[in-house]
């Protein structure tokens, strides 16, 4: 699995989290009706606004995403930035049907500037689903689809005709604006359907075929909940708040999560280009599940039980008619579905045996290359580990000091340069404390090589002790240890640098026999005393050396020394 793939299945894993989460809050928020009426009211119209602004949100930032990581232009993923306008329109439009009820405690009106932004969803969403880029299927496929399609539209026409568009047309209360917006609902989720299902029967890639059910899933939801909507407007039945405004929530986030989960244009590399994918397996391109190929024979009986539902209804027999010419023209399409099952099942039997053998030559292909995959990998990790442990002794050779584990002469150098380029940084002053032990020469005469060794151990640690944690510490060479006193001017390092000196005259060395220890010490400030590192050790390495010469442990500054004081 390439970067690219495994980031997109983060993304889908991370959507559909997002997706679950917010419609099991808003069934949540219905079933529970928390708080007073009003406020319920105004949570419940909170949930159908955030519903198309985050899915819009959702859908334009995985755009991004995905030209970024593709290098691609916006204007090439033309299908997620048009359905994400749709859905910022669609929470705009709720924004203003809330409008009334929240703040001015009325019933929408209807039409009312909220159906402005909701029809202009309508082409935007059908152009963004028309324009999914996928690749087609096999001829027989896409007759098969095309029947399949037909068949629900009869029946969707059928129920719309008689629940929502014949109603509609019937109706004589209304305005004309009015009547024309109400059958512009149900026109246009037809509209909705038909793309949907122009989009399935264009679907062969089956890489696509996840982010296009969700989708379809979410227009067939939201086509739902409008027919229910205009159903129980109607009859004058619709209140915000109940269980059908969740087709709508789940009907967005489920149109950006499958418009998101779409390879965008370009992103596909050419089958004929790919030597490692699966060979074509007739059996998964033509063999189709038993339940979906019963389900376009499910809509006859339901148009048959309309249809006698409405010859026992009084009133006009128009609808009656409508349900009856539509049930003629699914019996049609059946009778062609039945003949294209029969030639698709003598298909399929013929390519059953060569389908097997390439399938079982590709798993064990495949599984000899996981193998190998896995034994590169492995040895992958132990040279890299090896590595890592390499470079980590290297580094501790090149910066630390063998005896005393402080830092050597050459990390202080490092150090130091690193300290006076945040003080530049900063407009701040930072100081070098030089201490040399005196008569150091002595204990290595008296006690030992190894005696004087672990004194100095024992004074670096001591060192470390006594100065602050953000102070740097290290052996310079010999007896000679340097300090970095961030942040510190002239008179706050000789400050510390007299309470070293004393508590370095004070303290017992176990490793010599107890003995006590003085030192000298010379002081140099960045910027008064230097302006670079050789200067500021320099300066401070000769005020060391003032002290020695002035009778040793006592402290000098740099800065004595440049105004004559002796």
């Amino acid at each position: 699995m390439g970067q690219n793939e495994f980031g997109r299945r983060k993304l889908i894993i991370i959507g559909a989290v997002w997706v679950l989460a917010f419609n099991l809050a808003n069934v949540a928020w219905i079933l529970a009706r928390p708080f007073g009426h009003d406020t319920f009211v105004a949570g419940a119209d909170a949930f159908g606004i955030l519903a198309g602004l985050l899915s819009g949100a959702w859908c334009l930032g995985t755009a991004i995403l995905f030209a970024r990581s593709r290098s691609l232009r916006l204007r090439d993923l033309p299908s997620q930035l048009m359905m994400a306008a749709g859905l910022l329109l669609y929470g705009i439009g709720q924004a203003f049907f809330a409008y009334p009820e929240v703040v001015k405690h009325v019933n929408p009106p209807f039409p009312g500037w909220a159906d402005v932004f909701f029809l202009a969803m309508y082409p935007l969403t059908i152009t963004a689903v028309l324009r999914i880029p996928v690749q087609p299927l096999t001829r027989t496929s896409r007759v098969r689809v095309f029947l399949d399609s037909a068949m629900f539209m009869v029946a969707a026409i059928a129920f719309s005709w008689h629940f929502v568009l014949g109603p509609t047309m019937m109706q004589g209360s209304q305005t004309l604006i009015g009547r024309i917006v109400a059958l512009s609902y149900p026109v246009l989720d037809l509209l909705v359907l038909l793309s949907a299902l122009l989009l399935a029967s264009r679907a062969g890639d089956r890489t696509a075929r996840f982010g296009i059910g969700v989708l379809l899933i979410g227009l067939l939801s939201v086509v739902v909940g409008d027919s229910i909507y205009l159903f129980r407007l109607l009859h004058n039945d619709y209140h915000t708040g109940s269980l059908m405004d969740v087709t709508y929530s789940l009907g967005f986030t489920m149109m950006a999560l499958g418009t998101s989960a779409l390879q965008p244009v370009g992103t596909q590399e050419p089958a004929s280009d790919r030597s490692d994918v699966a060979p074509r397996d007739p059996l998964q391109i033509e063999a189709q599940p038993l339940w979906r190929l019963l389900l376009p024979y499910s809509f006859f009986p339901l148009l048959v039980a309309l249809l006698l539902y409405t010859r026992d209804l009084p009133g006009n027999k128009i609808l009656e008619q409508g349900v009856f010419a539509s049930s003629v023209v699914l019996i049609g399409l059946i009778l062609l579905r039945q003949i294209l099952a029969i030639r698709e099942n003598h298909i399929l039997n013929r390519a059953l045996a060569s389908a097997y053998r390439q399938s079982a030559a590709y798993a064990e292909r495949m599984e000899s290359m996981n193998t190998e995959l896995n034994a590169a990998q492995a040895e992958l990790q132990i040279s890299v580990e090896a590595l890592t442990r390499a470079n980590a002794r290297l580094h501790a050779l090149a910066t630390t000091d063998a005896l005393t584990g402080l830092s050597n002469r050459r990390a202080m150098e490092v150090a130091v340069d690193t300290e006076i380029e945040r003080s530049v940084r900063y407009g701040r002053s930072c100081a070098l404390i030089f201490l040399d032990l005196d008569h150091f020469k002595s204990v290595n005469d008296t006690s030992g090589h190894q005696a004087g060794d672990d004194t100095l151990s024992e004074l670096s640690l001591f060192i470390q002790n006594a100065l602050r944690a953000s102070d740097i510490v290290g052996r310079w060479g010999g007896e000679e240890f340097v300090a970095i006193l961030p942040e510190t001017d002239t008179a706050g390092a000789k400050i510390v640098a007299l309470e070293l000196r004393r508590l370095i005259e004070q303290q017992k060395f176990s490793a010599a026999g107890g003995i006590r220890l003085t030192c000298s010490i010379g002081v140099a400030t960045f910027p008064s005393d230097a302006a670079n590192r050789d200067a500021l050790v320099d300066a401070a390495d000769k005020a060391m050396y003032a002290a020695k010469q002035m009778g040793r442990n006592q402290v000098r500054l740099a800065s004595d020394l440049h105004s004559g004081l002796d």
